[in-house]
């Protein structure tokens, strides 16, 4: 690891942070979210995040991701964050409560880390595979028709390689491997501190405070736990960056339950942005697709309930969704392009055009993706005729400590730690909506089952 290295690494967070800051304020005031004024920092930094992904996977129809591309872009949202920026540092108070000193020194530490961590050398495999030359094929060309034939990991379509890739062609280039995850984690870890923060200045009642502070609690030491557990935090795998995504809307998911139940403003800020992130999640790995399908189902229900037999309401909901249903048809046709297939490793839709890969070889890329997470090294054909490879995979889970055993175990302590809870009356009271709030857990549950059934 370059020691040297780790400075430059968290000015690049801040200009990283900065720039989506400035996109995230142009694409609030561009769908019309009033609310946006009042959200989190790390809210608009995701959104401006999600907005710039597609401005990338646009212009990758026609440019490389290059220093032509990425520079320009990231300038562009640095401009756009000035005036904000500006009524921030003037509203802002001229001495800093000590608690918010704190834990401005606690974060600022964690960067640190992370950055460090992100310099130690990549160990991820599939990093090695087709991560690496995928981002390489995005900064030296334009989307490639029928890519996925010259190798079919090319063909996965993952939006966050072009993230990774602008990365790799501006502030990162030659250490970029846990940058794109790195920053990722840190924006989340800022939701959940922003959260924590938020809620214990709203809610001065002890017992209700610390129910509503609830999620933001769950999710630090699974971040804690992702820290010290990932290879992702060195390598730009799509699989850390997506469990970061599905992080990051559970705990908007909650915030915009208790929106919809108070029906304040802010309401219509969650229903556009929930699905716009949760779409953009999808591009990143297609594996998300049942928590973040559901996570849509859910606040379009929300949104529609109970007028819905309103034609306003239910075109108010409709419009609300464009931002999302444009991330997917960019995705789609990206797909398209790459492989012939709009969701690649999947036959569904594929179409008939010249470079598209056989049909076989997208069933045999599929079937190694579902049979390598039950059986490694076996061929699928003797893993997914039956269910033998239950046994073995429960005897690896049950030795895995840092993968199952820890997880599970937190589980259940938090699961009876809540049970507690329940029994004390005035928690009861605060807690009295639970079963109209419990649909927080749909998406949660849904997203475990479909991955099970994949690739456990």
């Amino acid at each position: 690891m370059n020691a040297a290295a780790v400075p430059w690494t968290l000015a690049g967070y801040v200009v990283l942070a900065v720039s989506y800051f400035g996109w995230g304020r142009f694409a609030s005031r561009l769908l019309g979210t009033s609310a946006s004024g009042r959200a989190d920092g790390a809210v608009i930094v995701l959104v401006g995040w999600s907005f710039s992904l597609l401005i990338l996977q646009i212009l990758n129809f026609a440019f490389p991701i290059d220093r032509l591309v990425a520079i320009p872009l990231f300038a562009a949202g640095v401009l756009l964050a000035i005036p904000s920026l500006r009524i921030g540092v003037a509203a802002s108070e001229p001495t800093i409560p000590r608690s918010l000193a704190g834990v401005a020194l606690s974060f600022a530490l964690i960067a640190v880390w992370v950055a460090a961590r992100g310099l130690y050398p990549i160990e991820n495999f599939d990093s090695g595979l087709y991560h690496l030359p995928t981002i390489r094929w995005t900064n030296a060309y334009a989307i490639v028709p029928g890519l996925g034939n010259v190798h079919g990991r090319l063909a996965f379509n993952q939006s966050f390689f072009t993230y990774a890739a602008s990365l790799d062609a501006g502030w990162f280039k030659g250490h970029s491997g846990g940058a794109p995850n790195g920053f990722l984690f840190l924006v989340v870890v800022a939701l959940a501190i922003q959260g924590l923060w938020r809620k214990t200045a709203d809610n001065r009642d002890e017992v209700i405070s610390w129910v509503g502070r609830a999620p933001y609690l769950l999710v630090l030491p699974v971040l804690a736990y992702l820290a010290l557990s990932s290879d992702g935090m060195s390598s730009p795998t799509p699989d850390l960056g997506a469990t970061l995504l599905e992080i990051s809307m559970f705990l908007l998911f909650v915030r915009g339950v208790e929106e919809w139940k108070s029906g304040g403003e802010a309401q219509h800020f969650s229903a556009t942005i929930l699905p716009l992130l949760a779409v953009t999640a999808i591009t990143v790995k297609l594996s998300t697709i049942a928590f973040a399908g559901t996570l849509v189902a859910a606040c379009i229900l929300y949104e529609i309930h109970p007028a819905y037999r309103d034609s306003r309401v239910i075109r108010r909901t409709a419009f609300r969704l464009i931002p999302a249903a444009i991330v997917m048809v960019v995705w789609l046709a990206r797909g398209v392009i790459l492989s012939g297939c709009p969701l690649y490793p999947t036959t569904v839709g594929c179409f008939g055009v010249g470079w598209a890969i056989p049909t076989s070889k997208v069933v045999n890329e599929a079937n190694w993706v579902y049979s390598w997470a039950r059986e490694p090294g076996v061929h699928w054909r003797f893993v997914l005729g039956d269910w033998g490879w239950m046994q073995p995979w429960l005897q690896r889970a049950s030795r895995d400590v840092i993968g199952m055993v820890y997880p599970f175990a937190s589980f259940v302590i938090l699961i009876t730690g809540s049970l507690i809870l329940r029994r004390n009356s005035e928690t009861k009271r605060a807690l009295s909506s639970g079963l109209r709030g419990s649909i927080i857990l749909a998406p949660v549950i849904i997203g475990i089952a479909f991955w099970f059934f994949t690739a456990p």
